[in-house]
C-alpha cells in the first residue's frame, strides 16, 4: 500500500484528466484478480465476485489532485508541477486497492459481489451522481467511504450518524451602473458602492451550525477617478438542508432587490446548486460504529458531534440506497488543501481493514 500510495502522490492529476492515474488504477487491480470496468473516461471500477451468492455493495475512493505546490519535501513528492494530492485522494486509492487485496484473498468466504470504485472529480463538479446512476450501478445496495482526517487523532475513526457534510451552492452577481467622473459621483450610479455595502449584509446570514455564507470575490473599477459602472462578487454557500440553501439565496435575493432601489443598479444575479451534502443514515451508521469497535476497540472509535460545513459528492451514492461515510483520523499540524500536507502512510492499514472488515461484516449480516 504504501508503494502505490508513493506512485500516486508523485504523479497527481487535476479532475477529469486523471488519465495515468486511472490507467494505474486498472493495471493494480488487474494484478490483485479483480475485473475492471472503466466508467466515462477516467473513473475506474474493479468488480470481486464472490464465491458464495448475495449482494452487491460498493467501496468508493476519489482520484483527482488539486491546483497546489507542493512544500512537503518528501522524497516522493509530487513531480507535476503546480498540482498536489493535498486532500488525501491519494491515501484513499491506496487504502481502497488494500482492502481489495485483503478481499480478494477471502474471496470463495464473500457473500455476494464488491465494486470498488475509484471515482475522478470529486474537487470540481464531481462525478459521484453520473456512477451512482450508472448501469453498472443499478443492483448495488450499499456504498461506504472514508475521508483522511487532520482534526482527528492519528488511528481514530469518526463516525456521524444522519447529517454529517453541509449542502453547498454558489452566487455570481453583478451590479450595473453608470460611470462618472470622481468629481461629480452625482452624475453617475456607483456600482462598486453598491457591491460593497452588499458584503457585509450578506456575510450577516451567517448562523452558526446552520448556515456558513462567505463572499470570496469582489471585483470593480479601472481608475481610483472614476464611478465604477460595474461590480461583480462571486461566494458560497454551506447549509445543514437543501431547504435552508434555498431560504439563504430567497435572503439574498431579497438583500439585493433592495439594493437596486437604494443605489439605481441594475444586478443580475445567477444562484446555482452544488453538492447535496452527505447525510448517514442513522441504522447504517450505527452498523459502521460497531463494526469499527469490533476490530479496534472502543477507545478508537469517536462520534463525531456536528455535522462538518464541508461538502463532499458522496452524498449522491446514497441516493436510493443506504450507506455511511467515515473519517479517518490522521492528525498532523497540516490541514486538508495545505501544500504540506502528507498523512501517515502507515495508517493506509487502518483504513484498508476497516473497509475490508465493513465488507465482509455487511455481506454475512442482514439486511441493514
Amino acid at each position: 500500500m504504501i508503494s502505490w500510495y508513493q506512485e500516486l502522490h508523485r504523479h497527481p492529476e487535476r479532475s477529469r484528466k486523471e488519465y495515468k492515474t486511472a490507467a494505474r488504477l486498472e493495471n493494480w487491480l488487474t494484478e490483485i484478480g479483480l475485473e475492471v470496468c472503466r466508467v466515462g473516461d477516467t473513473s475506474v471500477v474493479g468488480i470481486l465476485k464472490g464465491g458464495k451468492p448475495g449482494k452487491q455493495i460498493a467501496l468508493r475512493a476519489d482520484m483527482d489532485a488539486l491546483p497546489v505546490t507542493e512544500q512537503t519535501g518528501l522524497p516522493y513528492a509530487s513531480e507535476n508541477e503546480g498540482i498536489m494530492h493535498a486532500c488525501g485522494h491519494d491515501f484513499h486509492m491506496a487504502a481502497l486497492l488494500g482492502a481489495a487485496r485483503l478481499l480478494e484473498q477471502k474471496r470463495a468466504e464473500i457473500c455476494g459481489t464488491v465494486q470498488f470504485i475509484f471515482q475522478s472529480d470529486e474537487e470540481e463538479d464531481g462525478y459521484a451522481d453520473i456512477l451512482s446512476s450508472h448501469e453498472i450501478m443499478k443492483s448495488t445496495v450499499a456504498v461506504f467511504g472514508a475521508h483522511v482526517d487532520p482534526t482527528l487523532p492519528a488511528g481514530i475513526i469518526g463516525i456521524r450518524s444522519g447529517p454529517f457534510y453541509a449542502t453547498a451552492g454558489k452566487f455570481d452577481i453583478v451590479f450595473h451602473g453608470k460611470s462618472a467622473h470622481g468629481a461629480h459621483p452625482q452624475d453617475g450610479i456607483d456600482a462598486l458602492a453598491a457591491a460593497a455595502e452588499v458584503v457585509p449584509k450578506i456575510l450577516a446570514l451567517r448562523q452558526p451550525d446552520e448556515a456558513m455564507v462567505s463572499v470570496g470575490t469582489l471585483h470593480s473599477g479601472q481608475v481610483r477617478n472614476i464611478i465604477a459602472d460595474r461590480a461583480e462578487l462571486s461566494g458560497i454557500i454551506r447549509v445543514a438542508t437543501p431547504q435552508k440553501r434555498q431560504q439563504v439565496f430567497a435572503s439574498i435575493q431579497s438583500i439585493l432587490d433592495e439594493t437596486e432601489i437604494t443605489y439605481g443598479v441594475t444586478v443580475q444575479a445567477e444562484f446555482s446548486n452544488g453538492y447535496k451534502g452527505i447525510t448517514n443514515p442513522p441504522e447504517c451508521a450505527a452498523f459502521v460504529k460497531d463494526a469499527a469497535i469490533e476490530l479496534f476497540g472502543q477507545d478508537k472509535v469517536y462520534d463525531i458531534p456536528q455535522m462538518r460545513m464541508i461538502t463532499e459528492d458522496f452524498g449522491e451514492y446514497l441516493t436510493g440506497r443506504t450507506g455511511c461515510f467515515y473519517h479517518i483520523g490522521v492528525g498532523g499540524n497540516e490541514g486538508l488543501h495545505s501544500s504540506r500536507f502528507a498523512p501517515d502512510p502507515s495508517l493506509l492499514t487502518t483504513a484498508a481493514t476497516l473497509h475490508a472488515h465493513i465488507v465482509t461484516s455487511y455481506l454475512k449480516g442482514e439486511s441493514i
